[in-house]
C-alpha cells in the first residue's frame, strides 16, 4: 500500500509509528491511534504486516482502534470495505487490538486516576467494565496475543457457506461474523 505512509517510505512506516509511539509515552501522552484495514488491493502480508506493528506496539500505553476503508481523497472512487470482505487474517486484527486494548486500558485508567481525589471512588466501576469486556472477549474467542498469527493459515470469507447460514437473501453490506 504505497500511499499509506505518505510521505514516508512504506519500509520505513513501522520504525516511525514506532518511534512516534515512544516519544509519546517518554513525555507522557497515551495516545489513540487508528489503524485502516481493507484499502483497496490490500493483500493477506498487508495485514500481517500490521498486525506485527501492533505487536511491536504492545506494551506501549494506547488504545489502537481499527478502521475499514471508507473512500476519500484520491481513493473516492473507489469501493468501501465490504462487511463480507471480512477475512480470518482481519478478524485476527480486530481481535488483537481488542485485546491490546483491554491490557492496556487498565494502565491507562491507573495513570488517569493516579492523582485524582475522586479516583479512589471511580476507578473500581472502569475496572468492573473492563473486566466484563475481557470476560466476553475470551468467552466468544476474542482474545489474541502477540505471535498468536504466526504459523496460522487465514482464507477469505466463504460467501456460500454465509448464504447456508443466514439464507439465500443476505444484505452483504451489513453481513458480518
Amino acid at each position: 500500500m504505497p500511499q499509506k505512509a505518505k510521505p514516508f517510505d512504506t519500509e520505513k512506516w513501522p520504525e516511525i509509528v514506532i518511534e512516534g509511539a515512544g516519544i509519546m509515552q517518554d513525555v507522557g501522552m497515551e495516545p489513540a491511534m487508528t489503524l485502516i484495514a481493507g484499502l483497496p488491493e490490500e493483500n493477506e502480508d498487508d495485514i500481517i504486516k500490521t498486525l506485527e506493528l501492533v505487536d511491536d506496539l504492545w506494551d506501549f500505553k494506547a488504545i489502537i482502534m481499527p478502521m475499514f476503508f471508507v473512500p476519500m481523497g484520491l481513493l473516492k472512487n473507489k469501493d468501501w470495505f465490504q462487511a463480507y470482505e471480512l477475512s480470518d487474517i482481519h478478524m485476527e486484527l480486530l481481535k488483537r487490538c481488542l485485546t491490546h486494548g483491554i491490557r492496556q486500558g487498565r494502565r491507562i485508567l491507573k495513570n488517569y486516576f493516579e492523582e485524582k481525589w475522586y479516583g479512589i471512588f471511580m476507578m473500581p466501576f472502569y475496572h468492573v467494565f473492563i473486566d466484563l469486556i475481557e470476560r466476553q472477549a475470551k468467552k466468544h474467542g476474542y482474545i489474541s496475543e502477540p505471535g498468536s498469527h504466526k504459523g496460522k493459515r487465514f482464507g477469505k470469507l466463504d460467501e456460500e457457506k454465509v448464504k447456508k447460514e443466514k439464507g439465500e437473501n443476505v444484505d452483504w453490506d451489513k453481513t458480518c461474523r
